[in-house]
């Protein structure tokens, strides 16, 4: 990970808590970056790919910093944003870390190091900030229910209806023994044709020359035995 060398904070932050604190409450890789101010490496924010509708916050104070609709790929390893949530959410210091000179982006609630804005970013404001995923916490958007539905139904489980209540169709719903079987479509496989015995050309009786058995063909000399 990377440090930046930032300027220290026109105006003091809201939250101010002891260093022991905040390694208390944050975990090591959150304490890198959001205090110390380092950078998680390309390509493993757990928030570079997310696509969902929400809010991302930080992860030391729950401040409100961004929005999903201002997320773009920018296809440089830290998820993106062209402009925060408004106007008091961050905090714009002078970075003096690198041989360029940057611009760091913190949360303006507790000071913690967020990442960098540069000037390369889409329209309408033509800027990116490069932000790092262990220093964000994401919010989902709650879907929009009706409050006279009442309360929501369990996770995994349907509401249950009663057997005489009619359907939104207006019929009642029949039970398993009262539906049509339906047929198997699956293909019949019909066995080939057992062959077919062809008679002998041979006439019965006949011997042609040969021996028979005993039981059945003529008596032979000396036939039985004494």
């Amino acid at each position: 990970m990377r440090r930046t060398r930032a300027t220290q904070a026109t105006t003091p932050p809201e939250i101010q808590k002891p260093d022991e604190q905040w390694r208390q409450e944050l975990t090591r890789q959150q304490y890198d970056v959001l205090r110390r101010g380092h950078t998680e490496p390309a390509f493993t924010g757990r928030y570079l790919y997310a696509k969902g509708d929400g809010s991302y916050c930080c992860a030391g104070c729950g401040n409100e910093l961004f929005r999903s609709d201002a997320k773009f790929r920018s296809g440089t390893g830290w998820p993106s944003f062209f402009q925060p949530a408004g106007e008091a959410a961050v905090e714009l210091r002078t970075d003096q870390g690198w041989v360029l000179r940057r611009t760091e982006v913190v949360c303006r609630r507790c000071g913690g190091h967020l990442g960098h804005v540069f000037r390369d970013g889409p329209r309408p404001t033509r800027r990116r900030y490069c932000i790092n995923s262990c220093a964000l916490s994401f919010k989902p958007v709650p879907p929009d229910r009706d409050p006279s539905d009442g309360p929501p139904a369990s996770l995994g489980q349907r509401p249950r209806r009663s057997r005489g209540t009619p359907t939104a169709a207006g019929r009642r719903p029949r039970s398993a023994a009262a539906l049509p079987r339906r047929r198997s479509r699956l293909p019949v496989r019909r066995l080939p044709p057992s062959p077919v015995r062809r008679p002998s050309s041979r006439p019965q009786g006949s011997t042609s020359g040969a021996r028979t058995t005993p039981a059945t063909g003529p008596r032979r000399r000396g036939w039985p035995p004494p």
